[in-house]
């Protein structure tokens, strides 16, 4: 026998019980319940570990997540902030060369300009 052979025989004697046992109600009820009671346990898991994390005062991942967001935000606004005063700095600085050149001007240049 080859090794292609006894891997086919073995793909098919999988999907025969495969069909077998979700054909039988039974067990596929049975694995509905073991499915449903496992969701349900992790909820009342997570449920208490938020409850267990309050009361110590530590954050969840939800808080974690919204702090976040609020830093991602704040670092937004900061950076539209560094970028308006960086403009007013480039202004002022633009402001005062032309004012030290206006007063550095002799009198004859200034009545030709």
């Amino acid at each position: 026998m080859s090794l292609k052979h006894i891997r086919d025989m073995g793909e098919e004697q999988v999907s025969r019980l495969a069909t077998r046992l979700l054909s039988n109600e039974s067990f596929v009820l049975a694995v509905q319940s073991i499915i449903s009671r496992t969701l349900r346990t992790r909820e009342h898991v997570e449920s208490g570990m938020r409850s267990l994390l309050t009361s110590l005062a530590v954050p969840t991942s939800d808080d974690l997540e919204t702090i976040s967001e609020r830093l991602t935000d704040l670092e937004v606004r900061l950076d539209g902030l560094s970028r308006k005063v960086e403009s007013l700095e480039k202004k002022k600085k633009s402001s005062r060369r032309k004012k030290s050149d206006v007063s550095s001007e002799t009198p004859d240049e200034a009545a030709e300009s």
